[in-house]
């Protein structure tokens, strides 16, 4: 199944190699920027934590861009070379996009056997959406999610890691 699907799947190469480009431009821009601003040792962190996937570089500008503005008080601009960074990547992103394509097949073009045949009577009463499991599972979904915010609410403004708490002024 899998050998089929490049089959399936239209490059256009021409989009995709300059896709490689604009990205490893915006790589080089990023590293450029990070030097600028000697960031290593801030970022360095965010990439090994998070050096898994496409999401990794970006979380780690947007730690360096909210790092970057909380520093020292009045805040570090951020140069241009890191939003072109990020303009390079979206740009990349887009490209890769344009230039995947999937390919119409010759057999759709022709109906099916099952075109115009009755359905069966269980299938044709058949329904997938109730209105109480909706209200059963997004009730506790809802209800976990405010059962962990209050907690969390709770647990930061009335104790310390020391377990004194607030109102008792301890460390």
């Amino acid at each position: 199944m899998a050998a089929e699907a490049h089959k399936q799947t239209a490059y256009a190469r021409g989009m995709l190699a300059a896709a490689g480009a604009l990205a490893l431009l915006g790589a080089g821009l990023f590293v450029l920027s990070l030097s600028r601003l000697d960031a290593w040792g801030f970022s360095l962190p965010l990439f090994l934590y998070g050096g898994v996937g496409w999401g990794a570089p970006l979380l780690a500008l947007s730690g360096l861009i909210t790092g970057l503005q909380g520093q020292d008080g009045a805040g570090a601009a951020v140069p241009g070379t890191a939003w072109l960074a990020m303009a390079c990547w979206a740009g990349a992103a887009a490209l890769l996009a344009l230039g995947t394509r999937r390919r119409s097949r010759v057999d759709a073009a022709a109906p099916s056997e099952a075109s115009g045949a009755p359905l069966h009577p269980r299938l044709a009463t058949y329904r997938d959406f109730y209105w109480s499991t909706l209200g059963a599972y997004g009730g506790g979904i809802l209800g976990a999610e405010l059962l962990l915010v209050l907690l969390q609410t709770w647990l930061a403004g009335a104790v310390n890691l020391a377990g004194a708490t607030v109102e008792d002024g301890g460390p």
